[in-house]
């Protein structure tokens, strides 16, 4: 029978990079650093002190959770960038949108006034 398939594959994904799931049998370890799982490509974003100190949080929250799991910034970011796409396009907040604070009352229900 056919595992079935995930409606997030990129979740799948993670979980196969963080090291998540079933132990496997430990294989013959090659010298030098192990590849990458799942290919990255560096992305240079700029982020405010409080914004990398919220990323810094973030990860360490996840990776107690998820411990002895490996989480990475990127994983966090690219989950975010893929929790907004859904909310912006399943959920149509961005409709009467019209700056940074009502967005973010629509996703999260904390209206800022």
């Amino acid at each position: 029978m056919a595992k079935p398939t995930s409606p997030h594959p990129w979740a799948l994904l993670y979980n196969l990079e963080s090291r998540l799931g079933p132990a496997t049998l430990p294989a013959v370890r090659r010298v030098g650093r192990q590849p990458a799982l799942i290919p990255r490509r560096n992305k240079m974003i700029q982020l405010t002190s409080d914004e990398k100190r919220t990323l810094e949080q973030t990860i360490g929250l996840i990776k107690s959770q998820f411990a002895p799991a490996k989480v990475s910034g990127g994983q966090i970011v690219g989950f975010a960038i893929r929790l907004l796409i859904y909310e912006v396009s399943q959920n149509g907040v961005l409709e009467g949108t019209k700056d940074w604070p009502e967005l973010w009352g629509k996703i999260t229900g904390d209206h800022i006034e």
